[in-house]
């Protein structure tokens, strides 16, 4: 039997080529959207709900919960322009080895804080890690304080309950509008606190909080301190952690973030 290659003109061949391109672009225009804008408006509308939210009447008195200990302030900052601010500069090594970086090692040197920050950088992940030099830390901490706008300065900003950056879901969606640094309340007890009681609980708070901290606080949360044998400080000091922000694509030196750290 003879087998003959099947005969198909130019004209019908380009025709063929022209009908599959069309294809893929109606289906590429259909079907590929910005997944980014997409959690965006996914996470804006958790939020609207979760503020929405009221707990149903009672018959009764809520349940009787008491939280505690941890209780704490968290100082948000975006991290490139604080460790600019710091004159931090990023280690000369290779990205290889900065992602192999070994983190048993005590925080007590600038270098310390530069090698830790960056490991976590390049990989586009979050690390936790204590600064046991306490005067390197304070230093830090007052010049991360400095870069929030003095509207920011004596009030937090947090949602609390939902956890949410709200400073990042405005209508604008403008990231350059967003500040530089911003305080928080923080702290496990706290958010456990505030959520308890949005469900209609009476709750108390057993915490070591600052005035600034009590003052954040729903007032249908009790607060119980420390009695006075404990030879505590009436006010104690807040307790910050420092918490550094970076986007996908921020850049350190020639390093470049593959994805955000919050």
């Amino acid at each position: 039997m003879e087998m003959k290659p099947l005969q198909i003109s130019t004209r019908k061949s380009l025709l063929f080529s022209f009908l599959l391109l069309f294809l893929a672009l109606l289906l590429h225009r259909r079907y590929n959207y910005d997944t980014t804008a997409v959690v965006k408006q996914v996470v804006k509308s958790l939020v609207r709900l979760e503020h929405s939210y009221r707990p149903l009447p009672q018959r009764s008195r809520g349940p009787q919960v008491i939280v505690g200990f941890g209780a704490c302030v968290d100082l948000r900052v975006r991290a490139i322009p604080l460790l600019q601010s710091l004159g931090f500069k990023p280690p000369r090594i290779s990205v290889e080895q900065l992602r192999n970086y070994n983190h048993s090692g005590e925080l007590v040197t600038e270098d310390d804080i530069a090698f830790s920050f960056g490991s976590g950088f390049v990989s586009g992940a979050a690390i936790e890690r204590p600064v046991l030099n306490k005067t390197l830390f304070q230093h830090m901490v007052q010049t991360a304080a400095g870069l929030v706008p003095p509207e920011l300065r004596t009030r937090f900003v947090s949602t609390l309950v939902s956890g949410v950056n709200i400073l990042r879901l405005g209508a604008d969606e403008d990231v350059n509008k967003t500040p530089l640094a911003w305080w928080s309340l923080g702290g496990s007890a706290p958010m456990m606190a505030v959520r308890l009681a949005a469900e209609g609980a009476e709750v108390s708070l057993a915490a070591r909080l600052s005035d600034r901290e009590r003052s954040h606080l729903p007032h249908c949360i009790k607060t119980l301190i420390a009695p006075p044998q404990f030879g505590l400080p009436d006010i104690p000091e807040e307790d910050i952690h420092l918490i550094l922000e970076f986007d996908s694509g921020d850049q350190w030196g020639d390093f470049v973030a593959p994805r955000a750290n919050r």
